[in-house]
């Protein structure tokens, strides 16, 4: 079956370092946009279509064919499928690190073209370099398939390294004293064990009062929380400094007195 055209500015965009070959054709023009998560791509009508465009590289520079494509707010790249002459592609996360290499084999060509199917596990932007080409200074690029889907459907799936369902896990009410407990068994406080036991339950008691639904309530819950716990760790170390100082001095004045005990012993021997 053949995939149904959609504007792909809609969804994407993509730039090729490259010039294209062919006048009022770009990289756009190469791009069928795919949004179901079960299609099949029919290859064989591909280079009928008005998909193919000519790049040749400017200049005289060695860079590679590369593409850079960034999804439109709402969306994730799923897959990337590529029909060109090249017969290598390095894949590429948003920050540029690499992930892939991906090379191809007679099984996956097809009408004389090259074939690579690359599953980019739902990232919002990254990019392809084209290597091994039948040419050093140009490429045919047959058709480029980018799988689309909306974020509302991964809105509690990992996003790139950030795990959102643990997340949300963590800012559940219920773990919210767990998490506070966890989160004060870390703290270490010089000479005051009774300090961290008065902020626990002090602030254990503040958070069963503003335990709300998974929302900006309870999100605005727990930030007033830490800050309550924050100004209550202050007092308790200015407290304590206080005593410290206290201390310092009646020590000195012990010493003061030793001092004169001695300077009194010694006269009388």
């Amino acid at each position: 079956m053949c995939v149904e055209k959609l504007d792909c500015k809609l969804f994407i965009d993509i730039n090729c370092n490259w010039s294209s070959n062919i006048e009022g054709k770009d990289i756009e023009n190469c791009v069928v946009i795919q949004t179901k998560e079960n299609y099949e791509i029919d290859y064989s009508s591909i280079i009928e279509e008005t998909n193919c465009v000519n790049f040749f590289k400017p200049n005289d520079d060695q860079q590679k064919c590369c593409l850079l494509i960034n999804c439109k707010p709402g969306y994730l790249i799923n897959n990337i499928t590529v029909c060109s002459e090249a017969k290598t592609i390095e894949f590429f996360g948003k920050n540029n690190e690499y992930i892939s290499t991906h090379n191809i084999d007679s099984s996956q060509e097809i009408r004389g073209f090259n074939v690579h199917s690359i599953k980019t596990n739902n990232l919002n932007s990254c990019s392809l370099s084209l290597e091994r080409l039948e040419n050093v200074d140009f490429i045919w690029i047959y058709g480029i398939f980018v799988q689309v889907l909306k974020t509302e459907a991964y809105s509690f799936n990992s996003i790139g390294p950030i795990n959102l369902q643990n997340v949300q896990d963590m800012l559940n009410p219920n773990m919210l004293a767990t998490n506070a407990s966890k989160l004060l068994s870390s703290l270490s406080i010089k000479n005051s064990p009774n300090v961290k036991n008065d902020v626990l339950n002090s602030f254990l008691i503040n958070m069963k009062h503003t335990q709300t639904p998974f929302s900006n309530n309870c999100c605005q819950s727990l930030q007033n929380g830490f800050e309550r716990l924050e100004k209550q760790v202050q007092d308790k170390l200015c407290h304590l400094e206080q005593k410290i100082n206290l201390i310092s001095n009646n020590i000195e004045m012990l010493n003061r007195k030793f001092d004169d005990l001695l300077i009194i012993l010694n006269k009388n021997v």
